[in-house]
């Protein structure tokens, strides 16, 4: 049974941790900087927003943090329900070391790779294995 409260503080809490990991991203990585210079800006000129970069990107690091966090509750929904052929991210006994050995395995064959990727991958996986199951 799935404490619906105590869940949602605790995603709560990762929201802020990503949207202060993207934050902290945006002041010091140049390349994700001017990527989203590039989308303000593309905002601004076609009207969408008169909001300052600071003002507009706080949102974009709150919108992607939330559409994170949605997507591994999805999957991880998918994988309590049986709903995937394999666990991707956790799970109990032996679905939970299989979760495990999928995570080592993803990394041996890309060492470079961080969790965001594995992650990213995670929902491909998830999004093949759906339409798999209902053709």
């Amino acid at each position: 049974m799935i404490n619906r409260t105590k869940l949602l503080a605790d995603l709560k809490v990762q929201v802020r941790d990503l949207e202060s990991d993207l934050r902290g991203r945006f002041a010091t990585h140049a390349d994700y900087r001017e990527r989203l210079t590039t989308d303000w800006q593309a905002a601004r000129d076609a009207g969408r927003t008169a909001e300052a970069l600071e003002t507009w990107s706080e949102a974009q690091f709150t919108q992607s943090a939330v559409a994170w966090i949605l997507a591994c509750v999805f999957v991880r929904f998918c994988e309590d329900n049986g709903l995937l052929d394999a666990p991707l991210i956790a799970g109990t006994d032996a679905r939970g070391q299989s979760a495990v050995a999928r995570q080592e395995a993803f990394y041996l064959q890309h060492p470079t790779d961080s969790d965001n990727a594995y992650c990213a991958r995670c929902s491909r996986w998830r999004a093949a294995c759906l339409v798999s199951r209902t053709s």
